[in-house]
């Protein structure tokens, strides 16, 4: 969840390898929270790459 509204969002997923697997961008000042779909992924560890303006933050996750 975010702690606050943003105008804009880049979100990419990379494997391990570092190639990118999925993208999403969410345009909307009011939004909180953003749903992304994992379920096409295959088991293993990825990185999530969160952009908006000042924030750039890369997150490690377990797909199961």
């Amino acid at each position: 969840k975010l702690q606050s509204p943003v105008e804009h969002l880049s979100v990419k997923i990379f494997d391990m390898k570092g190639t990118l697997v999925s993208g999403y961008d969410f345009n909307d000042a009011e939004k909180t929270n953003c749903d992304i779909n994992v379920s096409k992924l295959s088991q293993g560890m990825y990185i999530v790459q969160l952009q908006s303006g000042q924030i750039n933050e890369a997150l490690k996750f377990m797909k199961n």
